[in-house]
């Protein structure tokens, strides 16, 4: 299967780059399976109908295998997720070679994961990766285990659940520091470097576009739009140089399509996917980002406290587990973090939701080729999202909506 093969996806013909092996296959086998299952055959398939995202091509390798131990019984099917570079579209594989997020993913599963993990009892907020490329991972197929995701906007109970498991990432951290007598962002400065909010190549580009939409809907709403670019900008500053809070790994993109939940009963696991955006900067950008990215205002104005407790008890009770002499912070820090990172949720919400708010059929067909990814990443934006609003009044108002609260809060984000 090594090479090129082409395939029909949502109607279109595509060209795949395969650099899965049987190898490969094998390997991915034997570490999920046991040493004592056999691979017969496998392929892969298209993953989903709906557009999954940005930053990769997401398929499922499907394998049957025999168990030697047990020759009489039939060969099993196993399914796995396959992420890979998006080789069939020119300017998104541009883009990702350009910003080095796929290699960046990578190195955290190769390097950095089992670091974090050592010594853990509560793995559950990790996906188990199999294999490991530089342009290719493969992982345990979540929905095989009834994991799914639960739309944008998330309910209390599955807040509580997201927030355990960023805790307990965030604590990990901490703990792998502690046990290696160094920080992580010495040992792997590369992985860990930041990508999203920089001011060059390619992300350079989505951003300073993210910033001209953003002002260009401020001022159509009759807006005071003067602070908006100077608000953005902090963001930059804001992550390296803080006030408050210790540094963790954070995951960096901590949106609905990155949170899968089980149905357990009454409280569902959470397992965090996708770290192409992963950084090591305080807890509470990635709390502020799932915040903004997954609730409404009036659910952060009434809920936000009591969530940020939930949070505080599980990070200082993982840190608790794995060595008792850790310091952990009070709810008072934990607060005052936050405050001060609230602009990285209000700034990520207004870059992201003219985009990952569109219809997913809909944005699937803007992006279907180069010059389409092109065009609403960064060469049209603003005129592709201004249009939509003036043809989707419901889209339109939540995309204005974080507007609006960036403009309120203008003063309070320019000091914090």
């Amino acid at each position: 299967m090594n090479g090129t093969k082409v395939e029909t996806v949502h109607g279109h013909q595509k060209i795949f780059h395969e650099p899965l092996t049987r190898d490969d296959v094998e390997i991915v086998v034997k570490r999920a399976l046991g040493s004592s299952s056999k691979l017969l055959s496998y392929y892969v398939k298209c993953f989903s109908n709906d557009k999954v995202g940005f930053m990769g091509t997401h398929r499922h390798l499907v394998v049957s295998v025999q168990n030697q131990e047990e020759p009489n019984h039939k060969p099993e099917q196993h399914i796995f997720f396959l992420k890979s570079m998006p080789y069939d579209i020119e300017e998104q594989l541009s883009f990702m070679e350009d910003t080095g997020n796929f290699a960046k993913e990578a190195n955290f599963f190769r390097q950095i994961m089992p670091e974090l993990l050592s010594g853990q009892k509560d793995k559950s907020w990790s996906p188990s990766c199999y294999l490991v490329k530089d342009d290719l991972l493969v992982f345990e197929d979540l929905s095989s285990r009834n994991f799914t995701t639960r739309g944008q906007i998330l309910d209390l109970v599955s807040l509580k659940s997201a927030l355990s498991s960023l805790a307990k990432l965030h604590a990990s951290s901490i703990l792998a520091e502690k046990r290696l007598g160094k920080s992580l962002a010495e040992l792997y400065s590369e992985p860990l470097r930041e990508c999203m909010f920089v001011l060059d190549g390619k992300f350079g580009e989505w951003f300073r576009t993210g910033v001209d939409v953003v002002v260009a809907i401020a001022k159509r709403a009759g807006l005071d739009s003067s602070r908006l670019p100077e608000i953005c900008h902090r963001v930059h500053d804001k992550l390296s140089s803080v006030k408050k809070g210790r540094k963790v790994i954070c995951h960096g993109d901590s949106w609905s399509n990155n949170l899968m939940f089980d149905d357990s009963e009454p409280f569902p696991k959470c397992v965090l996917v996708d770290f192409q955006l992963m950084r090591y900067v305080p807890a509470m950008a990635d709390v502020a980002q799932l915040f903004y990215l997954t609730t409404t205002r009036q659910f952060r104005d009434k809920n936000e406290v009591q969530l940020l407790e939930h949070y505080w008890k599980v990070f200082c009770e993982t840190l608790k587990e794995g060595d008792g002499l850790v310091y952990r912070p009070s709810l008072d820090e934990i607060l005052e973090e936050y405050e001060e990172m609230r602009l990285v949720g209000i700034v990520t919400a207004s870059l992201y939701f003219p985009v990952n708010q569109i219809e997913s059929k809909l944005c699937l067909e803007m992006t279907k080729d180069s010059d389409g990814f092109a065009n609403l990443l960064y060469r049209h934006r603003v005129e592709l999202i201004l249009g939509l609003m003036d043809r989707d009044p419901a889209y339109a108002e939540k995309i204005l909506g974080i507007v609006i609260e960036m403009v309120e809060r203008s003063e309070q984000l320019m000091t914090c």
